[in-house]
């Protein structure tokens, strides 16, 4: 299961190391880089929907194929693993573009979201489901920690213009 659902991270990983010097170069141009930040949450959305959806609905089939009818237990939480993970996906996007900026806080706040999520695991970890249910949860927190975070910081930055 871990390893489906690294799919989605590693593409977006991809994306981010793309991002980072797309950015760097407008900021140091003068160009809005919140663009380019788009652009890359769109296509990061867009590759997790899609594999959200084909473990939604083809979990035997994807686990069959990639590791043999033993593993179809777990098919049933493939599509919430990959949730999961396209969440973190999109969050580090943002943690990304907030590095390339110099700002770091999105990155600590990816930090505590993470270490929450750990101690959350450590005392709710009773079913597998449970969790991934944690991950899910502590990784839409974070993305809506980050997305806040842009929203804040952009409206700071319109009004200082």
């Amino acid at each position: 299961m871990a390893l489906i659902g690294r799919v989605v991270y590693f593409v977006a990983w991809m994306f981010a190391m793309l991002l980072l010097p797309k950015v760097i170069r407008q900021q140091k141009k003068g160009k809005p880089t919140a663009p380019v930040l788009f652009r890359y949450v769109i296509l990061i959305a867009l590759l997790a929907v899609t594999i959200v959806g084909l473990c939604l609905f083809f979990p035997e089939q994807i686990v069959t194929l990639m590791f043999g009818e033993a593993y179809l237990p777990i098919a049933g939480l493939l599509w919430q693993y990959a949730l999961a993970t396209a969440l973190f996906a999109l969050s580090n996007i943002f943690a990304y573009y907030y590095l390339s900026l110099d700002q770091y806080l999105p990155v600590i706040v990816s930090a505590l979201v993470g270490l929450l999520q750990l101690v959350l695991i450590i005392f709710f970890h009773d079913t597998l489901e449970g969790i991934v249910q944690i991950q899910i949860g502590s990784m839409f927190v974070l993305l809506l920690l980050q997305v806040a975070y842009y929203y804040k910081n952009r409206n700071g930055q319109l009004q200082k213009s």
